[in-house]
């Protein structure tokens, strides 16, 4: 299951030595080619649109093979049917809603655990357009190389902060965004990216002006506050909440997949902690 949803798989092309205008001309039906579907990832009312998965890779693979061998022309239903069968309408699934905590974490995907122990998949849409908001308070430690980050400021001729900074709020990518350039001498709102964090030292870039790289110490204290739509912002034991459709196999760890639309992950106030209680949790072989 889990290599099934993280392989993203859409309809596979066929290789086949006639071009494929004359194969429609022909008329033969090809299971592997591309489905015509011009319908955008997010309608005009915001409900999303999903592209063709497949219930099995491993028919998919097999007939996909046989197909480029020429040994499956599009006629014989003993093959095209449950090809067809194969394809997975994500769009017609049942919606749900589950919550629970972040149990493990992969690109686009993360397993949910609920309160009752059971185990959920949440799978993020391929084009990016699922809504995801990931917010709460975390130690400033925490913070990362490359997040995009704005507090209250003043630096002198060199960069150099004028006080330890005790509040960070950390943001999206901002975009066209263009902040107010970085004036020595004046307490101002800074827009910066994080470079790095050793110890209690952080260093940032600026997103334009001639003060570019700024240097502050933070406080004992200083706390980062999240507020963004960057899933891989969640960390484990995170509380997370999901809406979308509901697939579900029989026998298979995890049984359970949704297919998020929208996803809101709570940080955790000690990730560290957080993160070993989910760790320490037994799990099933997944």
């Amino acid at each position: 299951m889990l290599r099934f949803v993280l392989a993203l798989l859409c309809a596979a092309t066929c290789s086949c030595a006639l071009p494929q205008p004359v194969l429609a001309q022909l008329g033969p039906y090809n299971p592997y080619a591309k489905p015509m579907d011009d319908a955008p990832p997010v309608a005009a009312d915001g409900t999303l649109h999903w592209p063709v998965f497949y219930r099995s890779t491993k028919m998919e693979l097999k007939y996909e093979n046989l197909h480029n061998l020429g040994a499956c022309l599009g006629t014989n239903k003993s093959v095209t049917v449950p090809v067809e069968k194969n394809k997975l309408n994500i769009d017609t699934l049942p919606e749900v809603s589950v919550s629970g905590r972040v149990v493990q974490i992969g690109k686009g995907s993360m397993l949910l655990q609920q309160a009752d122990g059971k185990i959920d998949m949440i799978v993020t849409h391929p084009a990016g357009v699922s809504r995801v908001d990931v917010t709460g308070d975390v130690p400033a430690a925490w913070l990362k190389s490359g997040m995009l980050v704005r507090f209250l400021g003043q630096v002198d001729s060199h960069g150099h902060g004028a006080e330890p900074l005790d509040a960070i709020d950390v943001m999206s990518t901002p975009g066209d965004f263009a902040p107010p350039e970085v004036a020595p001498g004046h307490r101002q709102n800074i827009t910066a990216v994080v470079k790095s964090l050793r110890g209690k030292t952080l260093v940032v870039t600026t997103l334009n002006g001639t003060l570019r790289k700024l240097t502050f110490t933070l406080s004992e204290e200083a706390i980062a506050h999240l507020m963004t739509q960057e899933l891989e912002y969640a960390s484990l034991g995170d509380e997370l909440t999901a809406k979308g459709h509901l697939y579900t196999v029989a026998g298979a760890k995890p049984d359970r997949c949704v297919f998020a639309s929208d996803v809101t992950v709570s940080k955790h106030a000690t990730p560290t902690a957080a993160a070993e209680e989910v760790t320490q949790t037994p799990l099933s072989k997944l």
